[in-house]
């Protein structure tokens, strides 16, 4: 260098420009991060509005849901709560089944028997022939196999007389364990309700030694609240209308093959309570045969 001297001034122009350039480079490196500085603070927000305006306009894209079966809500049913187990009605016949009465029936129409001078053994036949009937049945019978000859009201009025006499003067009791039975079922909710053949005013007279009306309230229909009498079944429909329930959901206990057939045809379920030993084909026709209430209760309780 300092062997070419006119080569120095060429070396200072370099320097110089060389410096020129670096200077120059290094601001213009400033101003243009300056610029994009401002310009992202400047310009950029403008942009971004201008961005979210037009977003704004443009409609959401509708984006289809995954098909689900149409659920069709069922209609309100109220809960259903069962209905306490009630036991089934019992109606029961009077006169043999649950108070002595019938034999003394059967007492007063064997003497009354003694005026046609018939034999005892024909007697025991008639008596059978007319047990359970009511007292219009009983008059035509006699009529038609004794012949009398005496109007059916007189012969009612005689018959009634004098069995309500009997029942004054020798007394009207229970047949063992029917008081205790029919009370404890009145105590266990069971319906009850008592259907004979006999008169209200005979039936007025038992329930005035007995309080019926303890164990069956108002429940007691005699021979005068139907047409006809057993064995036809006016009397047990009547007294199931009168209780409100369904014949064919009742129980009835009878003693005698007429009570038997009158409850059959209404129906019923029929116990035949037979106490003394009869052999009567007819009776056999209940649906169950007991010889005691003791018996009746065991079962009535294995049933229900």
């Amino acid at each position: 260098m300092y062997s070419l001297p006119f080569l120095r001034p060429f070396f200072y122009v370099f320097i110089l420009l060389a410096a020129t350039v670096s200077v120059d480079t290094w601001c213009m490196g400033r101003w243009t991060r300056g610029f994009k500085t401002l310009f992202a603070r400047v310009a950029k927000p403008s942009i971004s509005k201008r961005r979210i305006n037009i977003a704004a306009s443009r409609k959401p894209l509708s984006i289809v849901a995954p098909y689900k079966p149409l659920s069709i809500v069922a209609p309100y049913k109220p809960l259903r709560i069962a209905a306490p187990h009630r036991p089934k009605p019992i109606i029961s016949d009077l006169d043999g089944t649950i108070v002595n009465t019938e034999s003394v029936w059967l007492k007063f129409i064997r003497k009354f028997f003694t005026k046609y001078k018939k034999k005892d053994k024909e007697v025991d036949f008639l008596e059978n022939e007319i047990n359970g009937l009511d007292v219009r049945g009983i008059y035509e019978y006699f009529k038609r196999k004794l012949g009398i000859s005496e109007g059916s009201d007189c012969f009612a009025q005689t018959i009634h007389s004098g069995i309500g006499e009997s029942y004054k003067k020798e007394g009207v009791k229970f047949i063992p364990g029917a008081e205790s039975f029919f009370e404890n079922q009145r105590r266990e909710g069971r319906q009850l309700a008592l259907v004979t053949n006999s008169p209200s005013e005979l039936v007025a007279i038992i329930n005035e030694q007995l309080k019926l009306k303890k164990i069956f309230d108002n429940h007691i229909y005699t021979r005068d609240d139907v047409d006809c009498g057993k064995p036809y079944p006016d009397i047990y429909l009547y007294a199931v209308e009168k209780l409100g329930v369904d014949p064919k959901l009742c129980i009835a206990v009878e003693d005698s093959p007429v009570g038997i057939k009158a409850a059959k045809s209404a129906g019923m379920f029929v116990i035949g309570l037979n106490l003394n030993g009869s052999n009567d084909k007819e009776f056999y026709k209940a649906d169950l045969i007991v010889s005691s209430y003791e018996e009746l209760n065991n079962w009535l309780y294995r049933a229900t």
